[in-house]
């Protein structure tokens, strides 16, 4: 499927990088083997253990609200950060040590750059209790132009 093809890719883009395999080929073959032997599910299980989570607990997640477009364009940039920050705004991460992390919280972005988008499109939907609290800045983060300005992608090369 597409996600395993996207996960396989980059992941054998970052081990050329890293030296750890000298051609793309040679890492895809990598990341094939340690999927399909299931190395890469047990290291996954084991950092998960490592940091007193269990990999088998039942996930919960917030409801759901989308955040939608004000007005119609093209998406031209993301602030990434501050998409970040929102989310540990509405508790999924820690402002300072210590801090409880609400795991059922998060975002999932619907459009990405270069998308055209009309006034009402949703452009990121908020997993919390409390999306009110990050609205804004989350719309404050997705700059919306008169121009599509599209990035090239790695999913553009592996399905193009």
């Amino acid at each position: 499927d597409d996600c395993r093809l996207l996960t396989i890719e980059l992941c054998a883009e970052l081990i050329v990088v890293t030296g750890i395999e000298p051609t793309l080929e040679a890492a895809r073959t990598r990341c094939q083997n340690l999927l399909e032997s299931g190395a890469a599910y047990e290291r996954y299980c084991r950092m998960v253990r490592a940091q007193g989570g269990d990999p088998t607990a039942k996930l919960v997640v917030a409801p759901a609200t989308e955040v939608c477009a004000e007005r119609s364009g093209f998406v031209s940039a993301m602030d990434t950060e501050a998409l970040g920050l929102a989310i540990i705004s509405l508790g999924g991460g820690r402002k300072v040590m210590g801090d409880p992390i609400d795991h059922s919280v998060g975002l999932e972005m619907l459009v990405r750059i270069g998308d055209k988008v009309d006034r009402g499109t949703p452009l990121v939907r908020v997993f919390s209790k409390t999306p009110e609290l990050v609205r804004a800045q989350i719309l404050s983060a997705i700059t919306i132009s008169e121009a599509a300005t599209p990035m090239p992608l790695i999913v553009d090369r592996i399905t193009g």
